[in-house]
């Protein structure tokens, strides 16, 4: 008898031990449905250049402090000093023509189309001696009856020396005349656009060499935020390729946390929701954070972030802001739940 009860009592316990471990599981399957593991991140500022540059100087170590406003790096452009420097000769050189204005196109201009008429007039005086002495022929052979009723025939006319040498003068004249034509319809463009056409010049160039100076201006980069250097990858003196980083900075404390949701379990947050974090070396240390980006598709977790190294888990990445002033440290493994979550709990 004392044998059954005491195996009454075995299997009443293990059914006790059962419903037990049902309830923690159950209860931490509901946990996780709100809450999830994140690690703490901070916004990172890659300084580089467009363009090949040269390190001039740089005063910044890695882990070193630096204020917002503070010289990072001093960069060397040999392609924009070469820039500024033919831009500057140019605009001394036409300020030095500053006397050179519309009277020197007009003139230009007249001197084209004094040209032209002389062209024009030489060629058709020696047009009108060819023509006159056609003339004269064609009265002199006009007796002849022999071929005088061919004389008049379009294929005697065109095939005449004379009227071939006529025709070929007003080809050359026409040759001659069309660049003049182009120079002087370019110099009246000019003439018509501005009373000062080497205003225009200077203007234009003024305003490049503006750009390039701002450009050169920018080789001296200072730091955009209060941070921290992270890695400073050239030495002074050393060339850097276009878009190549060249240091990193980043903020003192984490900006943001990246966490992760498992894809089997349902969780209702989203986009907005405000969310506790808490620490998971120190339970103590709390902030408020609000989500601001919920993945769309599933990803690997991280190896820090899963139960279980070996085995591989998948979820969402989750990506929460956190205000600048915070006590976490960056690359901080945090636990993070909905504000309402005991709510939802029970």
């Amino acid at each position: 008898m004392s044998r059954q009860i005491k195996g009454d009592w075995l299997l009443y316990l293990v059914w006790v031990i059962v419903f037990v471990l049902v309830m923690i599981f159950t209860l931490t399957h509901e946990l996780e449905s709100t809450s999830f593991f994140g690690i703490t991140e901070s916004r990172e500022i890659v300084i580089s250049s467009k363009s090949s540059v040269e390190i001039q100087n740089i005063d910044v170590i890695e882990g070193q402090s630096v204020g917002q406003g503070r010289e990072l790096v001093k960069l060397i452009s040999p392609d924009l000093t070469i820039k500024i420097n033919q831009i500057s000769h140019q605009l001394d050189g036409l300020k030095a023509q500053k006397g050179v204005n519309k009277n020197e196109l007009i003139s230009k201009i007249n001197q084209l189309k004094a040209e032209k008429r002389s062209l024009s007039s030489e060629a058709n005086n020696k047009i009108r001696q060819l023509e006159n002495q056609y003339n004269i022929n064609k009265a002199l052979t006009s007796e002849l009856k022999s071929i005088s009723s061919f004389d008049n025939s379009k294929e005697l006319i065109t095939s005449n020396p004379i009227f071939l040498e006529i025709e070929s003068l007003r080809e050359e004249l026409a040759l001659n005349i069309n660049p003049i034509d182009i120079q002087i319809e370019l110099n009246q463009e000019l003439l018509d656009a501005s009373e000062s056409p080497i205003e225009i010049q200077v203007a234009r160039l003024v305003k490049e060499l503006d750009l390039l100076q701002q450009e050169r201006d920018n080789l001296t980069i200072n730091a955009q935020i209060s941070g921290i250097i992270g890695s400073v990858n050239y030495k002074a003196g050393e060339k850097v390729a276009p878009h190549n980083p060249i240091l990193t900075l980043h903020t003192k404390n984490p900006s943001h946390i990246k966490g992760y949701i498992y894809e089997d379990v349902y969780t209702k947050i989203s986009v907005g929701m405000q969310v506790n974090v808490t620490s998971l070396t120190d339970a103590k240390t709390k902030i408020t954070g609000s989500v601001v980006g919920v993945g769309s598709r599933i990803v690997e977790y991280p190896i820090r972030l899963r139960k279980h190294p070996e085995m591989q888990q998948w979820g969402r990445e989750i990506m929460i802001k956190i205000p600048l002033i915070n006590p976490l440290i960056l690359g901080e493994k945090v636990i993070i739940s909905a504000v309402d979550q005991k709510k939802s709990l029970f």
